[in-house]
């Protein structure tokens, strides 16, 4: 039930949210909305989070004390953002290792101490429209097949992390596949974006690959929306509905930085300087967020254009 600008839980009191991986790119940003709705907020990070303040807490984590540090704090949302980041050159076998055990032994860590503890929230894991593999061409939704590539791979077994919770049948678990997520500043879109301003931009490989994109405002409302909808449940694609190709995206990206966009980036080049990590680049999906519609939610922004001029500072 909303009270105000809060929410009440089952007991009238304030709604207490639990972060993980809080001081990252969306952590931060969901923290900050999170916070302005006048919610109780605590972050559980390895990382360096804004100072605390009022109705915000910063759990420091290391290693795997996570019952020593949670103890028997009781929270009606957890949100976990955990995990390497996967945009990291190269993709060396040590660092392949890293992303896939970042993701599962830090969600396995959480669902199981949830687990024991009767949680009987609402929990939401992150994971990635990787998991349905390059998908050239065709529509996906949330019902799309698991691809066979490293990426496939990462966001089932991130996914399979959270049994310990989902065998419990007591808490809501969402899982949260995300897009490219449009920011200036943050995430992929300010490498994407250099070679444009320094006027060198242009389609990757043939161009024909998925782009499925999301602003941040709308995958932090996004989150919102699965804490608050009492019967989201199960996995939701993150991400705006109208999915373009490669070339497309970067034409709009040409236009809002103002910049032509030419040089096509050949597919071997990637390939010879990248290895397997060119994989993130030329291959891709054309996701759609069939759940989030059927459950009502609007986006705010729902053209690429529209978001990048937004990003960039400029009016549509």
């Amino acid at each position: 039930m909303i009270q105000g600008d809060k929410i009440q839980g089952t007991e009238g009191r304030s709604m207490n949210i639990l972060i993980i991986g809080g001081s990252g790119f969306i952590g931060r940003h969901l923290t900050q909305a999170l916070l302005i709705q006048k919610r109780n907020v605590a972050i559980l990070s390895r990382g360096k989070p804004m100072p605390a303040a009022a109705n915000y807490e910063v759990l420091r984590w290391k290693g795997t004390d996570l019952a020593n540090v949670l103890g028997n704090r009781k929270f009606d949302a957890v949100v976990n953002l955990a995990g390497e980041t996967i945009g990291k050159w190269p993709w060396s076998a040590e660092h392949k290792r890293r992303v896939l055990q970042s993701r599962q032994d830090v969600s396995r860590l959480i669902t199981t101490h949830l687990a024991k503890q009767g949680f009987g929230g609402v929990y939401i894991q992150a994971s990635g429209i990787g998991y349905y593999g390059d998908s050239h061409l065709q529509r996906i939704d949330e019902t799309g097949p698991k691809g066979n590539d490293f990426l496939a791979e990462v966001s089932d077994l991130w996914e399979s992390a959270a049994e310990p919770l989902i065998s419990t049948h007591l808490a809501r678990v969402c899982f949260a596949r995300t897009g490219l997520v449009l920011a200036e500043n943050e995430g992929a879109l300010p490498l994407m974006a250099l070679p444009v301003k320094l006027f060198v931009g242009g389609k990757l490989g043939d161009g024909g690959q998925g782009v499925s994109w999301i602003h941040i405002d709308d995958i932090v409302s996004a989150y919102i929306h699965l804490i608050d909808h009492p019967t989201a449940n199960g996995v939701y694609n993150f991400c705006a509905p109208n999915p373009i190709s490669n070339a497309e995206f970067m034409n709009s990206l040409g236009t809002a930085l103002e910049r032509p966009v030419w040089l096509p980036v050949p597919k071997i080049a990637l390939e010879m300087i990248l290895g397997e990590m060119s994989d993130l680049l030329l291959h891709g999906q054309f996701a759609v967020p069939a759940r989030l519609q059927q459950e009502g939610f609007e986006f705010k922004y729902l053209t690429s254009e529209q978001a990048l001029m937004d990003v960039y500072g400029k009016a549509f």
